[in-house]
């Protein structure tokens, strides 16, 4: 690698010799002059051969803050030492886990070839949502996202044009790593949940919860850990309340966080106890979730997603009380804060003028950035994304959102092991 390094003072027009500031027209007329066949270059300027001048820790966390897409397509083919940097194991965890935003995505039910990447940012103070495209290699419905990582239901159409799903893969956008799961023969035309994690020995673990009808009265758990199982495993579930009575678990309301993969049921009634339950990754042990004491019967609590815990949203008196789960095991929540509907709605009433929704529920909170969903009837949304300390929000709507999920996202190059 060839570099041209500052070492003294500087003769180039436009430099003061007392500052010895470099500007950027100095070193464009640098690039110009050494450009030249006789190779000239400024006075105080040396070519150095002998290798990188910056350390490669600086490089490291330079390359932190680039976009998985570039460090995948452009960086790594910069250098050796670059390529090592962008392959190595520990760049892969960090820049996944400084990737992990506000940003999600979506998928089209008449549109199950492509996804789209939704990220929101302050531009000029004024809060503009970036879509972009998210290239997906087949047909396939996207039913789970975890650390950049898509479960896809491949997808297959008959005769009549209606789809017909085969196989379940495992799929890194970026990196275009596709992974395909045994296949399930007795799982088609029921009720499904799949669950994506990655235990302490870096394998990652597919859960596929599944029942007979809309409620799960008789549910399934089968777990497949990529690169170590040869086919499914069943887990026992005897004895958890939580799968045994009529719940319906619903695809938007599956978690990920520290260890544990979360359900929670969509409430259809007052009386849920218990109101969902967590599987610890590494010991693939359940622990059944209750619902906060301080919540009375007549709150209907919905399950949210904080960014690095799950947490639940209860109403009283135009107030959204939010909760945080502190302890798995013991099913502690602890309260952490309190929004004022009525203001929400005011300001979105105001905004969007005298829409009618059917439903309007929160589904993300982080770092003070509260997500909602408002359903306007069928697959049709308008999702919110409301800045809490500002007060600010911004809308658009959605067409045909595939299976109502809206799936948290970020590109990263992480790979299964294999």
């Amino acid at each position: 690698m060839v570099e041209l390094r500052f070492l003294g003072s500087m003769s180039t027009p436009g430099v003061s010799a007392k500052k010895k500031t470099v500007t950027a027209a100095t070193m464009t007329d640098a690039v110009k002059i050494f450009a030249r066949h006789d190779h000239r270059y400024p006075t105080g300027w040396k070519l150095r051969k002998d290798g990188p001048y910056l350390p490669v820790e600086i490089i490291f966390n330079i390359l932190l803050y680039v976009p998985a897409k570039v460090l995948h397509e452009v960086a790594r083919y910069v250098c050796k030492q670059w390529y090592d940097i962008v392959s190595d194991p520990d760049f892969i965890t960090t820049h996944c886990r400084m990737s992990s935003s506000n940003s999600f995505l979506i998928q089209h039910s008449d549109q199950l070839h492509k996804a789209s990447h939704i990220e929101p940012h302050i531009l000029m103070g004024t809060l503009v949502l970036h879509e972009t495209p998210v290239e997906i290699p087949f047909c396939g419905a996207v039913v789970c996202c975890f650390n950049g990582l898509l479960v896809l239901l491949s997808g297959l159409r008959n005769a009549d044009e209606e789809i017909k799903y085969d196989v379940f893969y495992v799929v890194n956008p970026v990196t275009k790593v596709i992974i395909s799961l045994p296949h399930l023969t007795d799982s088609r035309h029921v009720t499904e949940v799949i669950n994506l994690a990655v235990d302490s020995s870096g394998h990652y673990k597919v859960v596929h919860v599944s029942g007979k009808t809309a409620y799960f009265e008789q549910v399934k758990m089968r777990v497949f850990t990529i690169g170590v199982d040869k086919a499914w495993r069943f887990i026992d579930l005897r004895g958890i309340p939580a799968i045994a009575g009529e719940r319906n678990l619903m695809l938007f309301h599956s978690f990920c966080f520290g260890g544990f993969m979360y359900w929670f049921t969509y409430y259809t009634s007052y009386d849920i106890s218990p109101f969902g339950f967590a599987l610890e990754v590494d010991t693939e042990i359940i622990y059944p979730l209750s619902i906060p004491k301080d919540v009375i019967k007549t709150q209907c609590p919905i399950s949210i997603n904080m960014g690095t815990c799950p947490g639940l949203v209860t109403e009283q008196d135009d107030i959204w009380r939010v909760w945080k789960l502190t302890d798995v095991k013991s099913s502690e929540w602890t309260e952490l804060t309190r929004i004022n509907m009525r203001r929400v709605y005011s300001q979105i009433n105001n905004k969007l003028g005298p829409i009618y929704f059917l439903d309007i529920r929160p589904f993300r909170l982080f770092n003070g950035h509260l997500w909602l969903r408002c359903l306007r009837g069928g697959d049709n949304y308008v999702v919110v994304h409301y800045d809490l300390t500002r007060e600010r929000f911004k809308d658009f709507r959605i067409k045909k959102l595939f299976n109502h999920a809206l799936h948290p996202y970020a590109n990263t190059l992480v790979s299964p092991k294999n």
